[in-house]
């Protein structure tokens, strides 16, 4: 049982954590998309900033929750996975 809330936990922080970078450059994406005319003076530039701060502060539950359902199915393939029989076995 604990294998489980540590590959849950595992699987759960990497997804928020990828989603978190893929609502990120989305939205700088997006900024650039609708107001082009903006240039990237420097690596951290605005539109990266606030970006990140819209995907760590008004979508963060969003992120959270969703990765939370794709953690749990990730653990349960983890577990089901083992007991599929190989192709070869079947033949």
């Amino acid at each position: 049982l604990a294998f489980v809330g540590v590959g849950l936990a595992y699987y759960w922080t990497y997804q928020v954590l990828c989603h978190v970078v893929q609502v990120t450059v989305a939205g700088v994406i997006g900024s650039w998309w609708f107001k082009p005319e903006t240039e990237a003076t420097s690596p951290c530039s605005k539109e990266l900033i606030s970006s990140f701060q819209r995907s760590t502060v008004l979508s963060f539950g969003s992120i959270c929750f969703g990765s939370l359902l794709v953690g749990i199915v990730q653990v349960i393939r983890q577990f089901v996975e083992p007991m599929r029989p190989n192709r070869d076995e079947t033949v």
